[in-house]
C-alpha cells in the first residue's frame, strides 16, 4: 500500500476514535489509567488489536497485552495534565477508601480542627502510599534519575495536585548517610570512573574504601 493510502487509513482511524472510542472490552476491574486509552473497534463492534489500545491524546498506540498498565503509565507521563489527573484520581480514590473505614462523622464525639485540616499527610498513610508509588513506576519505567524529585518543576507539578503531600529527598537523605559513614572512617582509598552515556551525558562515579 503507497505511502498516501496509509496515511489516508490513519487518518480516518483516527477520526473514527475520536468519535466513537470502544470502551466495552477495557477489563472489568480496571485501572484508571483506562479513562485515558480505548480501542479501535470493527464493523461488529469488537476491538480491531485489543493488546494495542490507543491513547486519547496523541492517538497513539500502545502495547498493553493481557491487562498490563506500565506502558501506559509511562506513556501518559508524556502528557503532563493528563498525569497529573490520572495521579490525582488515584490519589483521591486511595483517600476515598481510607475514609470508608473511618468512624462516621456524624456519630463522632469530636470534630477536627482548623489546624488539623491542613496538616501534612503522614508517610505511611495510604494517600501519600499511591503517589510513592506513582512516582517510583515513573522514575523506574522510563530510567530516570532518582533526584527527579528533588527538581524545582517537579516539585511544581506535585503542589499544583497534592498540596498535603511531602515528597521524600531520597537523593539527599542517600547523601547524608554516606557522609555519615565516611565519617566514622578514618583512612579511606577513593576510585573514579568516568563515562558517558549514548545521550552524551557524561557520569562519574566515585567509590570509596574504608
Amino acid at each position: 500500500m503507497p505511502p498516501s493510502s496509509n496515511l489516508a487509513l490513519e487518518v480516518q482511524c483516527s477520526a473514527e476514535f475520536s468519535s466513537n472510542p470502544d470502551q466495552s472490552h477495557l477489563p472489568v476491574t480496571r485501572s484508571e489509567i483506562w479513562n485515558y486509552f480505548g480501542f479501535l473497534p470493527d464493523e461488529t463492534g469488537k476491538p480491531i488489536d485489543d493488546g494495542k489500545p490507543i491513547c486519547r491524546e496523541c492517538l497513539q498506540r500502545i502495547q498493553a497485552k493481557g491487562g498490563n498498565t506500565s506502558n501506559l503509565i509511562k506513556h501518559l507521563w508524556t502528557h503532563p495534565s493528563s498525569f497529573a489527573e490520572y495521579t490525582k484520581n488515584q490519589n483521591h480514590a486511595a483517600l476515598t477508601g481510607a475514609q470508608s473505614h473511618t468512624v462516621n462523622p456524624a456519630t463522632s464525639k469530636s470534630q477536627p480542627t482548623i489546624d488539623s485540616l491542613f496538616e501534612k499527610s503522614k508517610a505511611t498513610s495510604k494517600e501519600a502510599a499511591v503517589l510513592n508509588r506513582a512516582v517510583a513506576e515513573l522514575i523506574c519505567l522510563d530510567q530516570r534519575a532518582v533526584y527527579t524529585v528533588d527538581r524545582f518543576e517537579f516539585k511544581q507539578l506535585v503542589k499544583q495536585f497534592f498540596m498535603n503531600n511531602e515528597i521524600p529527598k531520597m537523593y539527599t537523605e542517600s547523601g547524608e548517610t554516606i557522609k555519615a559513614e565516611l565519617e566514622g572512617s578514618g583512612v579511606y582509598s577513593c576510585t573514579t570512573e568516568l563515562w558517558t552515556c549514548r545521550t552524551m551525558q557524561s557520569y562519574m562515579a566515585v567509590t570509596a574504601k574504608g
